[in-house]
C-alpha cells in the first residue's frame, strides 16, 4: 500500500490510530526500524473509537487545504477463502462506508493477498 501511495504523491503519512497505549509504542518502534520514510501520525482515542479519529483526521486535513484532496489508501487483506472475510477487513468496510460519498477524498483499496 505504501509502495502504491507513494507512486502517486509526495505527501505520504502513515496513521495509527491509538487505542492501546502499549501496542502504540511497540508499532511506533517498528515503525522507526522499518525505516520506510514515511511519517508515522499517531491519533489518539480515548474511546476507542478508530473511525471518529480517523474521520475527524481525514476533516482536519480538508479544513487546511479547501481547494485540496486528501486520498485514502486502505491496504485490505485478502484471504484465502471467501468465508475468512468474516474476519478481516471489518474496519476496512467501515471506513469506506463513512468516507464514500464525502466530498474532495478519494479511497483507493490496495489488496493484500494471504497465502493458502
Amino acid at each position: 500500500a505504501l509502495d502504491y501511495a507513494r507512486s502517486h504523491s509526495g505527501d505520504i503519512r502513515g496513521v495509527l490510530v491509538d487505542v492501546d497505549k502499549e501496542d502504540t509504542a511497540l508499532t511506533e518502534i517498528k515503525w522507526a526500524q522499518w525505516g520506510c520514510g514515511v511519517h508515522l501520525v499517531v491519533l489518539p482515542s480515548p474511546y476507542r473509537s478508530v473511525l471518529r479519529s480517523l474521520l475527524d483526521y481525514i476533516e482536519e486535513l480538508l479544513q487546511k487545504d479547501p481547494e485540496g484532496w486528501v486520498t485514502v489508501v486502505i491496504p485490505e487483506i485478502l484471504p484465502a477463502r471467501w468465508w475468512q472475510n468474516i474476519l478481516h477487513n471489518q474496519r476496512a468496510l467501515m471506513l469506506k462506508a463513512a468516507l464514500l460519498f464525502k466530498e474532495r477524498v478519494i479511497l483507493t483499496d490496495v489488496p493484500f493477498h494471504l497465502e493458502r
